[in-house]
């Protein structure tokens, strides 16, 4: 199975891929930064999920996806950030017919996307 951590360069995202790719599993991973990507990832996309650069490409023939995106690094404006990541990875998503997804969220509250 090929799977997707978006956020893979922080610590619970590059965690999931370490663990994926012990169990078998292609890892693609959607960092903002390729130098802060994960050791073991067999392919790593550059992108961005607030503005949603990279997500479609990084969502093509993937069986699952793990979301691990929340704004640490902004001083302000963090949830409006959140959610609009978020919303990009839906509308990615969707489009690209994704088939299984896991969103991981320690910030933005429960809403329907």
């Amino acid at each position: 199975m090929r799977a997707l951590i978006v956020g893979a360069s922080g610590y619970n995202g590059g965690n999931v891929a370490r663990r994926l790719a012990a169990e078998g599993y292609t890892v693609r991973g959607l960092v903002r930064t390729p130098a802060r990507a994960p050791v073991g990832l067999d392919e790593v996309v550059c992108g961005d999920a607030v503005t949603g650069e990279g997500l479609h490409r990084a969502l093509e023939d993937v069986d699952v996806a793990y979301y691990f995106v929340h704004a640490l690094d902004a001083p302000r404006d963090t949830d409006a950030r959140d959610e609009r990541a978020a919303r990009a990875f839906v509308r990615a998503a969707r489009e690209t017919q994704l088939s299984r997804g896991v969103f991981f969220t320690t910030r933005w509250p429960h809403r329907r996307a």
